[in-house]
């Protein structure tokens, strides 16, 4: 069974207090099938991008990349069993004339 773990951006940012339910949560369904862990990273995109004048697609990599780095270290790190972890990087490509930017 594939066990599919959202976390939004905004969960991510500042206190992260909230870590070690998440780790929990991981911990269990990995117990249950494999586990996917997709991210958000909007708050972390527009914060760098206010400092670092780079292109966006290379910030929103950045971030993601981060991101999955820390996620992956907090499983590696905290995890009562050690799980196999591994980071992936996507790209999206949006199309400008999309009716949902009118």
């Amino acid at each position: 069974m594939l066990n599919v773990i959202s976390i939004g951006g905004n969960a991510l940012e500042g206190d992260l207090s909230n870590v070690s339910g998440l780790i929990k949560t991981i911990y269990q369904q990995s117990r249950r099938g494999k586990v996917l862990i997709t991210h958000g990273n909007g708050p972390q995109v527009g914060a760098l991008a206010a400092v670092e004048h780079k292109n966006l697609s290379l910030i929103t990599a950045q971030t993601e990349a981060d991101i999955g780095m820390q996620i992956a270290n907090w499983i590696a790190n905290y995890s009562p069993r050690k799980l196999k972890v591994g980071v992936l990087l996507t790209s999206v490509l949006v199309d400008g004339n999309d009716t949902a930017f009118s």
